[in-house]
C-alpha cells in the first residue's frame, strides 16, 4: 500500500514507433500509451500529457519530442517523469541517450523505461 502522505508523482508518456511498418501489435502506438498507462495506475501516478512519434530513434529530431522537450524547459509540462514503454523508444543510440538523459535529470525530470532490460557487454580480447 502506498502511503498518503508521499506526493503524487506526475508523468509525461512518450510512445514511438519507426516509419514503417508495426510489426509486432503490442508496439503499436496505442499499445504502448496502454501499457504506460496501466503502469502509472498500478504505481498512482498521475498522467499529464501523452506524445506520440513515428520516426527514428536514433536521435532526437523528432516532432513530437522537440514539443515535450521545449514544453518541459519552458515549465509548461510540470512533471518529475517521464516514461516510455523500452529503452530503444526512447533512444536507439547510446550516446544520444545519456546526452538527453543527463539534460532531462538537470531539468528534475527522470526518464524511465517501464519493461525490464537485460544488457550484456562482450569484451573482445585481440590476441597478438
Amino acid at each position: 500500500m502506498k502511503t498518503k502522505n508521499k506526493k503524487m508523482e506526475k508523468a509525461i508518456l512518450y510512445t514511438r514507433v519507426s516509419r514503417g511498418e508495426v510489426i509486432d501489435p503490442k508496439d503499436s502506438l496505442d499499445s504502448q500509451e496502454e501499457q504506460l498507462n496501466e503502469y502509472c495506475l498500478e504505481n498512482e501516478i498521475e498522467v499529464i500529457q501523452v506524445y506520440k512519434d513515428v520516426a527514428s530513434g536514433e536521435n532526437f529530431n523528432r516532432p513530437q519530442f522537440l514539443k515535450m522537450y521545449l514544453n518541459i524547459r519552458s515549465g509548461r509540462e510540470k512533471a518529475n517523469l517521464l516514461l516510455f514503454t523500452s529503452f530503444d523508444k526512447f533512444c536507439s543510440n547510446l550516446i544520444e541517450h545519456k546526452k538527453m538523459y543527463e539534460h532531462l535529470i538537470e531539468l528534475e525530470i527522470t526518464p524511465k523505461g517501464i519493461e525490464q532490460v537485460n544488457v550484456c557487454f562482450i569484451q573482445i580480447i585481440k590476441k597478438d
